[in-house]
């Protein structure tokens, strides 16, 4: 296949029938760097032609994860909040200087019904 090194993982919806507010989260790997794209645009080519989306990037180069901030312990969260399946970019986000620019915070949603108080969607607002 053309794209080997493409992993494409959904999430699992746990409430059937119910709309989601979902990320859609990429982490590209490069040679010297980092990528993390969160757009507003489903993976589709309509969405990207026919809609207002917004995305917002952030490139992190390789170094000590000791200066990782907020942002980098909540994207680890979000992460590990899908299971087992994205455990290896919980590996590979130790690897760069994921440090966002100032003001920037990661208010994210996982699939599920949780309590308040969770680092996860409304909760994380309150």
């Amino acid at each position: 296949s053309a794209w080997e090194n493409l992993k494409l993982v959904y999430p699992e919806f746990q409430v059937p029938g119910a709309g989601v507010m979902h990320a859609k989260l990429m982490l590209l790997r490069f040679p010297s760097f980092l990528r993390c794209v969160i757009s507003s645009a489903n993976l589709e080519k309509h969405h990207w032609r026919q809609y207002v989306n917004v995305v917002w990037v952030l490139d992190a180069p390789h170094g000590d994860c000791a200066t990782q901030d907020q942002f980098a312990h909540d994207l680890s969260k979000f992460l590990a909040g899908f299971g087992d399946e994205l455990q290896h970019w919980l590996c590979a986000l130790r690897q760069f200087r994921l440090v966002a620019p100032a003001g920037v915070h990661l208010v994210a949603s996982i699939p599920g019904r949780f309590r308040t108080g969770r680092p996860f969607g409304l909760g994380r607002l309150e």
